[in-house]
């Protein structure tokens, strides 16, 4: 297995650091560690590499891409291609990168050639593709260091008009919290989450790891604004083995966006997946 985890689960100290690189050229891309989404990308060049810490667990894990032609386009680019590798470094800047999964796309003169150049890395799994080669999925093992996370011990969600409902009536409910500034609430609740990020980063206590998931920090800012709750119709996505649940706007982002009042068209948006724990629905990412 890869890893380099050699601390007791769930104790404090530093952490290995498990990297997702990515380069994006001329699709629409979406990226996802065990079943939930990490990246989506609409079109353009993109090469960008960041933490999935709180993503991977130990055991077997998914490393899924999906491409599609680039936003506003009918085919596939000359060129158009994506590359996806997911990593272990010592530490954050460790110059020890062991790879353990890849997925490589390509689609040379527009015309999509999948998978075939996938190397795998660190499993001997061949990637298993779907939706017409457009979509592959990399199995591979990991040893981390961290207990399972919250989420992977929720019942499963049913997709069904009552399901869909109650998510929305949460969704409405975190908005009325951001629109209030109501940091507290917030904060309890993204407990959980706050409870994986701490063992996830290694973090001393849950303080740290409320600081870092960046609540308070974002609404004490008087210059982001909270915009009103969307009209338009929402997409419902059932994720990480049907124990997640989130909603879309139609770029498929989280529907409630954060502007930045002195930057001319600058929004963020306040991403929330959920889950069931006890009978009621928690942040869990």
């Amino acid at each position: 297995m890869s890893g380099l985890a050699t601390m007791t689960p769930g104790g404090a100290g530093p952490r290995p650091y498990y990297e997702l690189s990515v380069l994006s050229v001329d699709v629409s891309c979406e990226i996802r560690v065990n079943d939930v989404p990490v990246l989506r990308l609409p079109s353009g060049r993109v090469e960008t590499a960041f933490d999935v810490n709180p993503y991977v667990i130990t055991g077997m894990n998914m490393l899924s891409l999906s491409v599609r032609a680039a936003r506003g386009k009918a085919a596939m680019g000359r060129g158009s291609a994506c590359a996806v590798t997911l990593g272990v470094r010592s530490r954050p800047g460790a110059d020890d990168l062991t790879p353990a999964a890849s997925l490589v796309f390509r689609a040379p003169e527009g015309t999509p050639a999948g998978f075939e150049e996938s190397p795998g890395y660190g499993t001997a799994i061949p990637p298993f593709v779907r939706h017409a080669g457009l979509t592959a999925t990399q199995p591979f093992q990991l040893d981390t260091p961290f207990l399972p996370w919250s989420w992977t011990s929720a019942p499963p969600i049913e997709a069904t008009e009552a399901t869909r409902a109650a998510v929305l009536a949460e969704y409405r409910h975190i908005w009325e919290l951001l629109r209030a500034r109501d940091v507290d609430a917030l904060v309890r609740a993204c407990g959980e989450q706050a409870r994986d990020y701490q063992d996830a980063y290694g973090l001393p206590d849950l303080a740290t790891a409320n600081r870092k998931l960046g609540i308070a920090r974002t609404l004490g800012d008087p210059e982001v604004a909270v915009e009103d709750f969307p009209e338009e119709v929402l997409t419902m996505e059932l994720l990480g083995d049907r124990r997640l649940v989130q909603l879309v706007d139609a770029e498929g982002r989280s529907p409630l966006r954060l502007r930045v009042t002195t930057v001319e068209n600058m929004v963020g948006r306040f991403n929330v997946v959920l889950c069931r724990d006890g009978g009621k629905w928690t942040i869990a990412r």
